[in-house]
C-alpha cells in the first residue's frame, strides 16, 4: 500500500501570475487578455442537451396541461425546480436506503479477463512519450539564440529591455506573439537566448505535435497526453493545461473548451507538479479532487462562485453551483462532487462529452465496470482510489455514443445507474 502524501490543496487567484513568473512575462495580462471574465455559462456538449434543453415560452405553457409539462422537464429542470421550492428535508424512501445500504457493504467486482479486453479493443488512441523537441511554438525553442528567432520570424515590431532580459514582440495582421530573451556576456540582443514565448494570435502557428489556436481541448490531450498538471483560474474562467519536458514548461491557456493562448517557460510554481502523474495507468491523490473539493473535505462555499441552489436529502444537502454539484453529509463533509455542464474539467483534462477512447487513453483501464443492460443506457467505469477502499472516480459512459454522460467523485459505488438524479445522490 502507498503512504498517503501529504499536501496542501493549491489555492490560484488571477494576482498570483504575476508574482510568478517574475521575469516580466505576466499571464494574467497575456493570457486572461481577449477572454476576459466569462459572464455566461457556455455551450454544452451534446450529452448535456437533454438536460437544458430551452424552457417553453409562456404562449406555449398556457397550452400545456400540468401532466404534459411535467413529462417534458428534463432532470436537470426538475432539480432546479425542487431546488427552487421551500428548503424541507426530503424523506429518504426505504427502498433508497436499502439500495444505499447494499451499494455500500457489497463490494465492486474485479475487472474480468473478458471484460478486460473488451476495453482494450476501445483503447485506440496511441499517445507517444513527450520529448524536449514537442516543447516548442512555431519552431522556437527555449535556448535559441535571437539570430534564429530572426532568421524564422523576421526583426520584431517592437523591443523592450529591462535589465538582463529583453521582450521581443511580433505583431502582424494574422499573427501575435512575444519572446522573453536573456542577454549574455557580449551584451548583443542578436546573441541572447530565448527564455519564454507567449503566442496569442496565429492558427498557422504550429505547437508541439502540430495543435494550433482555437483547436478543441479533446484534440490537445489526444495528441500530448497526460497532463503534467491541470490548474483552473476561477475568476478569469480558464483552465490552464501544462506539459512538462526537460524543465520547461509548456502552458495551453482553454477557455470555452478550446485553445485560446499558448506560452512556454522554465519549469516552476505553480505550474510545476512534484506529484505529476507519470504512467496513465498510475493513481494519485489528485485524480479523485474535482472543481477545488475533495473527498472528506469540509464545504466551504465559494466567493467566487456563489451556491445557486440546495436540495435536501435525508441528512444529506446537495449544493449547486452553476458548472458543478456537491454532496454533503450531516457533518458537512463532502461525499460527492459531479460536474453539470461540460465547462469543468477533471485533473486530466476529462470532462462532458469526450470519447470513451479518449478516457481510456487519459486514465487506461478501470478497476472496476458495471455494464447497464439497454443499449441506450450507461456504464460506468470505476477508478479507484490509492488509499481510501471506497472512494472512486466514476466515469459514465452512454452506451448509445460512447461519450461520457457524468463525472462524479463518490465515497461510496453509485446506486441505480441508469436514473441521472439518483447518480448525484438525489431522490
Amino acid at each position: 500500500m502507498r503512504e498517503k502524501k501529504q499536501h496542501t490543496p493549491l489555492r490560484i487567484s488571477r494576482g498570483v501570475w504575476t508574482v510568478v513568473v517574475g521575469m516580466g512575462l505576466s499571464l494574467s495580462s497575456v493570457f486572461c487578455s481577449g477572454i476576459g471574465y466569462a459572464e455566461t455559462t457556455p455551450d454544452m456538449s451534446e450529452q448535456m442537451t437533454a438536460l437544458i434543453d430551452a424552457v417553453p415560452t409562456a404562449k406555449d405553457k398556457n397550452k400545456e396541461t400540468d401532466k404534459e409539462k411535467k413529462k417534458k422537464e428534463t432532470p436537470y429542470e426538475r432539480l432546479l425546480a425542487d431546488a427552487s421550492k421551500e428548503e424541507k428535508p426530503v424523506p429518504i424512501k426505504d427502498n433508497d436506503t436499502i439500495a444505499d445500504l447494499v451499494a455500500t457493504l457489497q463490494p465492486l467486482a474485479p475487472l474480468s479477463k473478458e471484460d478486460a479486453k473488451t476495453i482494450a479493443a476501445w483503447d485506440s488512441v496511441v499517445i507517444a512519450p513527450l520529448t524536449k523537441e514537442d516543447i516548442n511554438i512555431g519552431g522556437i525553442y527555449r535556448g535559441m539564440s535571437g539570430k534564429q528567432l530572426i532568421a524564422r520570424f523576421g526583426q520584431p515590431q517592437k523591443r523592450q529591455k529591462k535589465d538582463r532580459l529583453v521582450t521581443w514582440t511580433y505583431e502582424q495582421p494574422n499573427q501575435s506573439f512575444h519572446c522573453e530573451l536573456r542577454m549574455t556576456r557580449n551584451g548583443k540582443e542578436e546573441d541572447a537566448l530565448v527564455e519564454a514565448m507567449t503566442l496569442t494570435k496565429g492558427q498557422d502557428i504550429d505547437i508541439g505535435r502540430k495543435i494550433h489556436l482555437n483547436m478543441p481541448t479533446e484534440q490537445l490531450l489526444c495528441t500530448f497526453g497526460v497532463p503534467h498538471n491541470v490548474l483552473r483560474d476561477v475568476k478569469a474562467n480558464v483552465y490552464y493545461i501544462i506539459y512538462e519536458q526537460a524543465d520547461t514548461d509548456l502552458i495551453f491557456a482553454v477557455a470555452e473548451r478550446r485553445i485560446q493562448r499558448v506560452a512556454f517557460m522554465p519549469a516552476r510554481y505553480p505550474y510545476h507538479n512534484e506529484q505529476a502523474v507519470t504512467r496513465r495507468e498510475e493513481r494519485v491523490e489528485r485524480d479523485f479532487s474535482l472543481m477545488g473539493y475533495s473527498l472528506g473535505d469540509e464545504l466551504v462555499k465559494r466567493q467566487y462562485n456563489m451556491w445557486k441552489s440546495k436540495l435536501h436529502r435525508g441528512s444529506y444537502t446537495v449544493w449547486l453551483y452553476g458548472d458543478y454539484g456537491v454532496l454533503v453529509n450531516a457533518k458537512g463533509n463532502v461525499e460527492r462532487i459531479f460536474l453539470l455542464t461540460n465547462s469543468g474539467y477533471t485533473s486530466r483534462g476529462v470532462t462532458l462529452g469526450y470519447r470513451l477512447s479518449t478516457v481510456l487513453a487519459l486514465y487506461g483501464q478501470p478497476e472496476f465496470v458495471v455494464w447497464g443492460k439497454k443499449d441506450e443506457g450507461v456504464d460506468v467505469y470505476y477508478y479507484h482510489h490509492p488509499i481510501l477502499s471506497s472512494a472512486y472516480l466514476a466515469i459514465v459512459i452512454k452506451r448509445e455514443t460512447q461519450r461520457v454522460d457524468d463525472v462524479i467523485v463518490t465515497a461510496m459505488p453509485l446506486v441505480r445507474l441508469q436514473d441521472q438524479l439518483a447518480r448525484y445522490g438525489l431522490p
